[in-house]
């Protein structure tokens, strides 16, 4: 419900349950922080925990210290970060290592750049009344790369990366996206 700063010190954070930031407040996460993610017992690999953003996420990592958001289980996977009708203006992903776990956008609009995002199942959902910018990430070896499930959806997808996925990019019922949103990707 306040802000909270991740700093370098007090990593790695382990996340056990459910983790939401409230509206009006910002979680802060340091450059080079390690956030890990538990697994629920007896739950499906890919439920849960998640890092619920109804306020706003402010990740902006460096060349040579990325956030990592990834499995306390090696190899495991993890829930969401999800971006839930977040304060879109201040909601950043940027030169994250996210290994395991989905980014979800639904009424959301964050901005996600340069991070590598690996291993998972859906590696960015946009869905409702969501236009993130997805620009300039390396997203590869995932079930689906970037899954686009709205049609009041707009995402802004620039100078991206996405390769070895089952599905590079999956439209379901979204329609035609604008061939400038794409921009050139590498598919």
């Amino acid at each position: 419900t306040q802000s909270t700063e991740w700093t370098l010190a007090g990593s790695p954070y382990v996340i056990q349950n459910d983790i939401t930031v409230f509206p009006g407040a910002v979680l802060t996460v340091d450059p080079g922080v390690e956030v890990r993610f538990t697994s629920w017992p007896a739950s499906q690999a890919g439920t849960g925990p998640n890092l619920v953003i109804r306020g706003a996420l402010r990740a902006v990592g460096g060349p040579k210290a990325p956030i990592s958001f990834i499995s306390a289980a090696r190899g495991g996977q993890w829930g969401a970060i999800q971006f839930l009708n977040c304060d879109s203006a201040h909601s950043i992903l940027q030169a994250c290592d996210i290994r395991g776990g989905l980014i979800l956008c639904n009424g959301s609009s964050p901005t996600i750049s340069s991070c590598s995002i690996t291993r998972c199942k859906r590696a960015i959902e946009v869905s409702d009344n969501s236009q993130p910018r997805i620009v300039g990430n390396w997203i590869k070896g995932n079930g689906y790369g970037l899954l686009l499930t709205a049609e009041s959806s707009s995402p802004v997808i620039q100078r991206n990366t996405i390769t070895g996925n089952n599905y590079g990019i999956y439209l379901k019922a979204f329609g035609s996206p604008k061939s400038k949103q794409i921009g050139r990707a590498h598919v």
